[in-house]
């Protein structure tokens, strides 16, 4: 007999969308995947898992603007802060500058204490906001000494390929 959904507490069943939708989008089912984490944070809107994992799939599909929604009035955190402007500059938005700075600030403070907190997201900025092939693949292979999950893999993947040919047409992803 299957537990009734409702039965399941909030954290319980925010957790078991997340894992839905992460099942889903390994399939490749983006569709799946986005209507379990949007159920999710229909659970646990404040969820920084699914709420990055969302924005994500939306970046992924060209989906800027629907992004910079879900993220707006999440600044504070950089991982969701870089996803913003990554949105930002794939919709021409002014309000851009002011997160490219202050997640350069945070990169350059992370850097000169030597902390590799958040290298995938550093490679992800100088991927997709602020292009710099090969300070991207340095911060892809120190990320990718600490962290191996597989976007890990995937941020390491395109910092390499970028940097050995830089001069190929940029494209907004996920990873």
């Amino acid at each position: 007999m299957a537990l009734p959904q409702q039965a399941l507490p909030p954290e319980a069943r925010a957790w078991r969308y997340s894992e839905l939708g992460e099942m889903a989008e390994r399939l490749g089912d983006d569709g799946s995947a986005e209507h379990w984490l949007r159920e999710g944070l229909q659970t646990a809107p404040d969820d920084f898992y699914m709420r990055t994992a969302c924005a994500d799939l939306l970046l992924r599909h060209g989906r800027a603007a629907e992004t910079v929604g879900l993220l707006t009035g999440y600044e504070s955190l950089e991982p969701m802060l870089l996803r913003l402007a990554i949105a930002q500059r794939g919709i021409n938005d002014s309000v851009e500058s002011n997160a490219v700075a202050q997640l350069s600030d945070a990169f350059n403070i992370e850097q000169q204490r030597g902390d590799a907190v958040h290298r995938r997201e550093q490679a992800r900025f100088l991927l997709d906001v602020d292009p710099h092939p090969r300070e991207a693949l340095a911060a892809a292979e120190q990320n990718w000494q600490v962290q191996r999950e597989p976007e890990d893999v995937l941020v390491l993947l395109r910092a390499a390929r970028q940097r050995s040919s830089p001069k190929r047409p940029r494209r907004l992803s996920s990873f």
